[in-house]
Protein backbone atom coordinates (compact mmCIF):
# COMPACT_ATOMS: atom_id res chain seq x y z
CA UNK A 1 0.00 0.00 0.00
CA UNK A 2 2.67 2.27 0.97
CA UNK A 3 4.71 1.63 -2.24
CA UNK A 4 1.30 2.85 -4.49
CA UNK A 5 0.76 6.31 -2.89
CA UNK A 6 2.95 8.96 -3.02
CA UNK A 7 5.08 9.58 0.09
CA UNK A 8 3.76 13.46 0.60
CA UNK A 9 0.19 11.42 0.89
CA UNK A 10 -0.04 10.17 4.91
CA UNK A 11 -1.67 6.92 5.41
CA UNK A 12 -3.57 7.46 8.87
CA UNK A 13 -5.12 3.96 10.22
CA UNK A 14 -8.47 4.50 11.86
CA UNK A 15 -8.16 1.21 13.87
CA UNK A 16 -8.15 2.36 17.71
CA UNK A 17 -3.92 2.64 17.11
CA UNK A 18 -3.89 -1.28 17.13
CA UNK A 19 0.12 -1.69 16.77
CA UNK A 20 0.08 -4.22 13.82
CA UNK A 21 -2.02 -1.59 11.39
CA UNK A 22 -0.51 1.70 12.60
CA UNK A 23 2.97 0.26 12.56
CA UNK A 24 2.48 -0.37 8.78
CA UNK A 25 1.36 2.77 8.12
CA UNK A 26 2.15 6.45 8.65
CA UNK A 27 0.21 6.80 11.60
CA UNK A 28 -2.87 6.23 13.53
CA UNK A 29 -6.24 7.50 15.04
CA UNK A 30 -8.37 7.29 17.80
CA UNK A 31 -11.90 8.95 17.81
CA UNK A 32 -12.57 7.75 21.18
CA UNK A 33 -9.31 9.08 23.17
CA UNK A 34 -9.50 8.03 26.69
CA UNK A 35 -13.02 7.20 26.44
CA UNK A 36 -15.76 6.04 24.18
CA UNK A 37 -18.31 9.10 23.42
CA UNK A 38 -20.66 6.45 21.85
CA UNK A 39 -20.55 3.85 24.50
CA UNK A 40 -23.37 3.97 27.32
CA UNK A 41 -22.54 5.85 30.61
CA UNK A 42 -21.92 1.95 32.35
CA UNK A 43 -18.86 1.82 29.52
CA UNK A 44 -18.53 5.10 29.03
CA UNK A 45 -14.73 5.68 30.10
CA UNK A 46 -11.76 3.25 29.66
CA UNK A 47 -10.32 1.53 32.85
CA UNK A 48 -7.70 2.94 34.38
CA UNK A 49 -5.56 0.11 33.30
CA UNK A 50 -6.31 0.51 29.98
CA UNK A 51 -5.71 4.19 29.81
CA UNK A 52 -2.38 4.07 31.23
CA UNK A 53 -1.71 1.08 28.32
CA UNK A 54 -3.42 3.23 25.79
CA UNK A 55 -1.50 6.43 26.64
CA UNK A 56 2.39 4.48 26.46
CA UNK A 57 1.28 2.99 23.34
CA UNK A 58 0.93 6.27 21.96
CA UNK A 59 3.98 7.36 23.60
CA UNK A 60 5.90 4.62 22.13
CA UNK A 61 4.34 4.98 18.44
CA UNK A 62 5.02 8.88 18.76
CA UNK A 63 8.64 8.09 19.65
CA UNK A 64 9.57 5.52 16.87
CA UNK A 65 7.54 8.44 14.06
CA UNK A 66 4.54 7.72 13.76
CA UNK A 67 1.92 10.47 13.40
CA UNK A 68 -1.03 10.29 16.06
CA UNK A 69 -4.35 11.70 15.84
CA UNK A 70 -6.54 12.05 18.62
CA UNK A 71 -9.94 12.71 18.75
CA UNK A 72 -12.65 13.28 21.72
CA UNK A 73 -16.43 14.43 22.01
CA UNK A 74 -19.34 13.34 24.29
CA UNK A 75 -23.16 12.54 23.55
CA UNK A 76 -23.74 14.35 27.10
CA UNK A 77 -25.86 17.61 27.28
CA UNK A 78 -24.97 18.67 30.55
CA UNK A 79 -22.10 21.80 30.14
CA UNK A 80 -20.46 21.03 33.47
CA UNK A 81 -20.27 17.11 32.10
CA UNK A 82 -19.50 18.39 28.47
CA UNK A 83 -16.21 20.63 30.01
CA UNK A 84 -15.30 18.03 33.02
CA UNK A 85 -14.50 15.41 29.68
CA UNK A 86 -13.12 18.23 27.65
CA UNK A 87 -10.43 18.63 30.91
CA UNK A 88 -9.78 14.81 30.95
CA UNK A 89 -9.33 14.09 27.29
CA UNK A 90 -6.89 17.42 27.04
CA UNK A 91 -5.26 16.39 30.38
CA UNK A 92 -4.49 12.56 29.05
CA UNK A 93 -3.38 14.22 25.67
CA UNK A 94 -0.64 16.56 27.50
CA UNK A 95 0.50 13.65 29.07
CA UNK A 96 2.17 12.04 25.98
CA UNK A 97 1.97 15.32 23.96
CA UNK A 98 4.84 14.87 21.23
CA UNK A 99 6.03 16.25 18.11
CA UNK A 100 3.96 14.21 15.83
CA UNK A 101 0.45 13.64 18.53
CA UNK A 102 -2.20 15.85 18.13
CA UNK A 103 -5.29 16.67 19.59
CA UNK A 104 -8.75 17.25 18.63
CA UNK A 105 -11.59 18.29 20.95
CA UNK A 106 -15.04 18.07 18.22
CA UNK A 107 -17.85 18.56 21.30
CA UNK A 108 -20.89 16.90 21.02
CA UNK A 109 -21.44 13.46 18.48
CA UNK A 110 -25.00 14.52 17.57
CA UNK A 111 -23.17 15.41 14.34
CA UNK A 112 -20.59 14.62 12.72
CA UNK A 113 -20.52 17.82 10.29
CA UNK A 114 -20.63 20.14 13.33
CA UNK A 115 -16.91 20.23 14.40
CA UNK A 116 -16.32 22.47 17.52
CA UNK A 117 -13.43 25.05 18.11
CA UNK A 118 -11.03 24.22 21.04
CA UNK A 119 -12.40 27.64 23.51
CA UNK A 120 -10.17 30.48 23.71
CA UNK A 121 -8.55 29.48 26.85
CA UNK A 122 -6.54 26.59 25.89
CA UNK A 123 -4.78 28.61 23.88
CA UNK A 124 -3.43 30.60 26.76
CA UNK A 125 -1.97 27.86 28.67
CA UNK A 126 1.81 28.40 29.52
CA UNK A 127 2.59 25.00 30.76
CA UNK A 128 6.09 25.26 28.56
CA UNK A 129 7.99 22.01 27.60
CA UNK A 130 8.01 18.27 29.31
CA UNK A 131 10.44 18.35 31.57
CA UNK A 132 10.09 14.20 31.75
CA UNK A 133 7.86 11.60 30.73
CA UNK A 134 4.17 11.19 32.86
CA UNK A 135 4.55 8.82 35.83
CA UNK A 136 2.14 7.26 38.21
CA UNK A 137 1.74 7.94 42.00
CA UNK A 138 -1.10 6.88 44.18
CA UNK A 139 -2.98 5.50 40.96
CA UNK A 140 -2.46 9.20 39.20
CA UNK A 141 -0.92 9.57 36.24
CA UNK A 142 1.16 12.98 36.03
CA UNK A 143 3.54 15.18 33.84
CA UNK A 144 5.59 17.96 34.70
CA UNK A 145 6.17 21.31 32.61
CA UNK A 146 8.57 24.10 32.72
CA UNK A 147 5.86 26.31 34.17
CA UNK A 148 3.50 23.70 35.91
CA UNK A 149 2.04 20.02 35.96
CA UNK A 150 -0.68 17.79 34.20
CA UNK A 151 -2.54 15.22 37.15
CA UNK A 152 -5.01 12.55 35.36
CA UNK A 153 -7.12 10.35 37.51
CA UNK A 154 -8.46 7.48 35.65
CA UNK A 155 -10.15 5.88 38.09
CA UNK A 156 -13.29 5.97 39.81
CA UNK A 157 -12.54 6.88 43.06
CA UNK A 158 -11.44 10.23 44.68
CA UNK A 159 -7.55 10.36 45.29
CA UNK A 160 -5.97 13.08 47.54
CA UNK A 161 -2.68 14.45 46.24
CA UNK A 162 -0.35 16.93 47.82
CA UNK A 163 1.17 19.99 46.01
CA UNK A 164 4.62 21.12 47.10
CA UNK A 165 3.75 24.89 46.15
CA UNK A 166 0.79 27.02 44.86
CA UNK A 167 -0.60 26.45 41.39
CA UNK A 168 -3.04 28.31 39.22
CA UNK A 169 -5.88 25.41 38.28
CA UNK A 170 -6.85 26.19 34.72
CA UNK A 171 -10.73 25.60 34.23
CA UNK A 172 -13.41 26.32 31.32
CA UNK A 173 -13.05 29.91 31.12
CA UNK A 174 -11.90 30.69 35.01
CA UNK A 175 -8.38 29.90 37.08
CA UNK A 176 -8.30 29.51 40.48
CA UNK A 177 -5.42 29.46 43.45
CA UNK A 178 -4.77 26.06 44.45
CA UNK A 179 -2.01 24.21 47.16
CA UNK A 180 -1.63 21.48 49.99
CA UNK A 181 -3.41 18.43 49.80
CA UNK A 182 -6.31 18.73 46.53
CA UNK A 183 -8.54 16.08 45.89
CA UNK A 184 -8.86 15.14 42.37
CA UNK A 185 -12.54 13.66 41.34
CA UNK A 186 -13.14 10.48 39.49
CA UNK A 187 -12.07 10.50 35.64
CA UNK A 188 -10.77 14.08 35.78
CA UNK A 189 -7.96 16.01 34.80
CA UNK A 190 -6.57 18.75 36.17
CA UNK A 191 -4.18 21.10 34.63
CA UNK A 192 -1.94 23.26 37.14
Amino acid sequence: LRNSIPTNIKIITNDQLYEEYTLLSDGGMDEGFVHSSWMDDENYYLPSEEVEELLHKIKYLSEIGKTILLISSTHKTNQSDIDTIHLYTLSAYLLIVSGNTYYYWRGTTDNYDNYSEIPNFYYNIKLGKPTGNFYKKNSLLIRNFENGIVILNPTSDNITYTLNESYTKIEVNAESNISGNITIPPRNGFIL
